[in-house]
C-alpha cells in the first residue's frame, strides 16, 4: 500500500474527527478532514464498498478529470454535452511520483444521467477545496 493511502481502520480508531466539509454525490461520499489532513472517499453499492483515506501532506495537484462519449457531427445541436459524458473525477497526483489516485463521482455506466451536472459541481467544488487547501 502507498504511503499517502492510509488504513482506514487506524484513522478511524484515531478519532474524534472534525470533518470541515463533507458531501455526497450519489453513492460516493467525500469528507475532509482539515486538522488531520486527510481526506476520505468511500463509495457504497453494487457488489463491493470502497473506502480510501489520502494523507493530503503528500499531495502534488489535484484536477478535475471529465471523459465524453463520441460526438458526431451536429451532435450538439441536438443534445447538450452534458448528454454525452462519460466520467468524471477528481485525480490526485502526489509529490513522491506515485501512480496518481482517480477518484469516481460520476460513470454513465452505474449512475442516473440526471447526476452528471451534480456530479461536475462537486468535482469542481472538491478541487477548490483541496487546492486551498494545498496553498495553506
Amino acid at each position: 500500500m502507498h504511503s499517502f493511502i492510509i488504513s482506514v481502520l487506524s484513522y478511524l480508531r484515531a478519532g474524534p474527527y472534525r470533518f470541515s466539509r463533507k458531501d455526497a454525490v450519489g453513492n460516493q461520499r467525500l469528507a475532509l478532514d482539515a486538522v488531520r489532513k486527510k481526506l476520505l472517499f468511500w463509495k457504497s453499492g453494487g457488489r463491493s464498498a470502497r473506502c480510501l483515506v489520502v494523507n493530503l501532506k503528500q499531495l502534488a495537484a489535484c484536477t478535475v478529470i471529465r471523459e465524453y462519449e463520441p460526438i458526431g457531427a451536429g451532435g450538439l445541436k441536438r443534445k447538450s454535452l452534458e448528454h454525452y459524458v462519460k466520467k468524471v473525477a477528481i485525480c490526485m497526483r502526489f509529490r513522491n511520483q506515485a501512480p496518481a489516485i482517480i477518484l469516481p463521482l460520476y460513470d454513465n455506466r452505474e449512475h442516473e444521467p440526471s447526476l452528471v451536472l451534480e456530479a461536475e459541481a462537486a468535482a469542481a467544488r472538491w478541487n477548490g477545496y483541496i487546492l486551498d487547501f494545498l496553498q495553506n
